[in-house]
């Protein structure tokens, strides 16, 4: 194995490993929102229904 070859192995799983990192993180974010906006979303169905 040429040291070309190894220094191309080590940067392709640090890159890996980082976007791994990210979308774990895009992740966590997606689900903190979707819990949000759908916590909003009820409280608006009951705010509406007991103005009607």
């Amino acid at each position: 194995m040429s040291l070309d070859n190894r220094n191309r192995l080590i940067t392709f799983s640090f890159v890996s490993k980082q976007i791994t990192a990210l979308a774990s993180n895009l992740n966590i974010v997606a689900l903190k929102l979707v819990c949000y906006i759908s916590f909003h979303c009820r409280v608006l169905l009951i705010v509406e229904k007991n103005l009607a």
